[in-house]
């Protein structure tokens, strides 16, 4: 039997957070609390599911009508809505076409898919990710061929976004430079930019 074609292919260095939960399993103390992944986990270990959102889930099914195949980017409604909510419902970004989005899998996967296609669009691009951020996203743009560089983010001291020394280096980028947001729920610090 011939070896496994996959048998040249090198580990990737494990990931840190990913890796908090497997301590977590080994840690015998039962007064342990796991803080790793942005999940809840109740006191048997299990992820419980909220009654409102177990009836939000029932009423969403039971109004949901057949459907067949989603358009490649998306249903356009939703798009629509993410722009929205990134730049402003009323924002030139939104309504002049400057802006195109499109459905993906979710953060990780979506990340991929992106680093990919930008190295095809900007091969000479670096890409600015925010300090701190979480490292597969470093990782991801690394594997893609491309540099990646930090932006100013989180300032610790008022526990929140430190939006000046953020713009001051984003508006020293090279044109063409990729800026990885998070539009949301910034990934580790949880400090979000305003609607400002």
């Amino acid at each position: 039997m011939s070896a496994s074609i996959f048998a040249a292919v090198e580990m990737a260095p494990r990931d840190p957070i990913l890796g908090l939960n497997e301590a977590f399993a080994a840690d015998t103390r039962a007064e342990k609390v796991n803080l790793g992944v942005g999940v809840y986990y109740d006191d048997n270990g299990k992820i419980p599911l909220l009654a409102a959102v177990r009836a939000a889930e029932k009423a969403r099914l039971e109004a949901m009508p057949p459907r067949g195949y989603q358009p490649i980017e998306g249903p356009a409604a939703y798009n629509n809505a993410v722009q929205g909510l990134l730049f402003g419902k009323d924002s030139q970004l939104a309504t002049s076409g400057q802006t195109v989005t499109i459905e993906a899998l979710g953060g990780t996967g979506a990340l991929k898919v992106g680093a990919d296609y930008l190295k095809r669009l900007v091969p000479g691009a670096t890409v600015y990710i925010s300090d701190p951020s979480w490292e597969n996203h470093r990782a991801l743009f690394e594997s893609a061929g491309f540099p990646v560089e930090n932006y100013p983010y989180y300032d610790a001291a008022s526990r929140g976004v430190n939006f000046a020394a953020m713009k001051a280096k984003l508006d020293s980028l090279q044109p063409g430079s990729v800026i990885v947001l998070h539009a949301c729920c910034h990934n580790p610090t949880g400090a979000d930019l305003s609607d400002a």
